[in-house]
């Protein structure tokens, strides 16, 4: 009777215990969608000093391209003396290993726009790489820093 009292406590204890609940299903993203680029610190001079403009202050544009294809080209804010620029972009990218830029630009016409600055990334590198990804484990923003002084923050969405 001992045995078989202690053989049901073990029996119970054994089906009354309960694992974890199974993990959600990893979240695999398969696109990003941008929506806005913010500009929060830019170079106000060339590298040797002098200003982008020879009298004004830069006419400053922001854009993306992929290599062949500009993505984003945003609206050009003249004689910028602003400390951050907020542009809506919309834009989806599917193909995560290829290299992206952006750059900021100081529009001259008739001649040639100056580069300001520039960061080239792959969105690959903003993935998770832990085996269970969660939709929290993907950044909100990215977040692009060169020693320049050219600080550009992607607002994205990353999407199934």
């Amino acid at each position: 009777m001992k045995k078989l009292m202690f053989l049901m406590v073990v029996v119970l204890m054994a089906t009354s215990c309960k694992d974890d609940p199974d993990p959600l299903p990893p979240f695999i993203a398969r696109t990003i969608f941008i929506t806005s680029a913010e500009i929060t610190e830019w170079p106000k001079v060339q590298p040797d000093g002098t200003g982008w403009d020879l009298t004004s202050a830069p006419d400053v544009t922001l854009s993306m391209d992929d290599g062949t294809t500009i993505l984003f080209q945003s609206s050009v804010s003249d004689n910028s003396t602003q400390a951050t620029f907020n542009y809506p972009v919309a834009k989806t990218i599917t193909d995560f290993t290829k290299q992206h830029a952006v750059g900021l630009w100081d529009e001259d016409s008739p001649d040639d726009d100056d580069l300001m600055a520039f960061y080239t990334f792959t969105i690959k590198s903003y993935v998770p790489t832990n085996s269970n990804p969660q939709r929290t484990d993907y950044p909100s923003v990215l977040e692009f820093n060169t020693k320049v002084g050219f600080k550009v923050k992607l607002n994205v969405i990353w999407q199934e």
